[in-house]
């Protein structure tokens, strides 16, 4: 759904300031129904400092707003692609929220198409690319029932909303994306060979544990699924910052800065036949 920081505005899509000269790995992270490239830039607060944060914009979104907006699926996910093959000059690792889960899928699929995968797929708030909606589609409703479903859903904050004039601007954007997230349909083809990571949100209305353990049938690799606290931005909860470092660790990243205390404390699953729950408060991890 779309982003608290409606409408602010961003520099040119470049790394983040603060990433690391020479970092062990990128981590491009492509932005939900309405976001912006800009949400995502406070995760170098907390990643590995060997990891470079590379948020990325949509075609027709924010810093690129000049440009035509994307609503086909080929089109948008080939030039996601595009930008993520220029700048993985070395290991990197595909992460998306919500319709940019899907849009990381895709571009994974793609990637790897391209025999240039990701070292990790990580996926938040979105159920698997083959499972239903967790909600009734809202994309074509009246603008005040429109509304009324982003405040039920807890896409929204509700002082974004009461900004009426600024809502009316951005109400066509977030429809096109909504669309796209809505009516999406995973063409056939073999599972992927990258890891896939999920990321759930207790209260998220938008997904369900049947959903997010769907994911576990997009890949051949390893399959992590995490619940952590909060609705469907659940991005500065601890618990969601400590799984993502955990995760990120295991790809046997080093932070020599803080040492490995500075990845959090990962569930001790180990490989199992199966799906096998564990948990390790206040995260928890299915692991395939």
């Amino acid at each position: 759904m779309n982003s608290p920081d409606i409408g602010a505005p961003y520099a040119r899509q470049e790394p983040s300031a603060e990433s690391p000269r020479q970092a062990a790995v990128r981590l491009f992270v492509l932005p939900h129904a309405g976001g912006s490239a800009g949400y995502y830039r406070g995760w170098s607060r907390w990643l590995p400092k060997t990891v470079e944060l590379v948020p990325l914009e949509l075609p027709g979104h924010f810093t690129r707003m000049r440009e035509p907006l994307l609503t086909e699926w080929p089109r948008l996910a080939d030039d996601l692609a595009d930008q993520v093959g220029a700048r993985a000059t070395g290991p990197y690792v595909l992460a998306g929220h919500s319709l940019g889960a899907l849009l990381a899928y895709e571009v994974t699929r793609i990637q790897e198409a391209r025999g240039v995968p990701p070292r990790l797929l990580a996926v938040s708030g979105r159920n698997g690319p083959a499972a239903g909606l967790s909600h009734r589609p809202i994309h074509q409703l009246p603008d005040s029932r429109f509304l009324e479903a982003l405040a039920r859903l807890g896409g929204t904050p509700g002082p974004v909303l009461k900004e009426r004039d600024l809502m009316r601007l951005y109400l066509p954007l977030l429809r096109a994306d909504l669309r796209l997230a809505e009516t999406y349909t995973r063409t056939p083809g073999p599972p992927l060979a990258t890891p896939v990571a999920a990321f759930g949100g207790r209260c998220d209305r938008l997904t369900d544990t049947a959903g997010l353990v769907a994911w576990s049938r997009e890949t051949t690799d390893t399959f992590d699924l995490t619940v952590v606290d909060g609705g469907h931005f659940f991005h500065e909860e601890p618990s969601f910052t400590a799984a993502v470092r955990a995760r990120l660790h295991r790809l046997g990243l080093r932070d020599e800065r803080q040492g490995a205390a500075a990845y959090g404390t990962p569930a001790q699953t180990g490989r199992r036949s199966g799906l096998a729950r564990d948990y390790s408060s206040p995260v928890e991890f299915i692991t395939k």
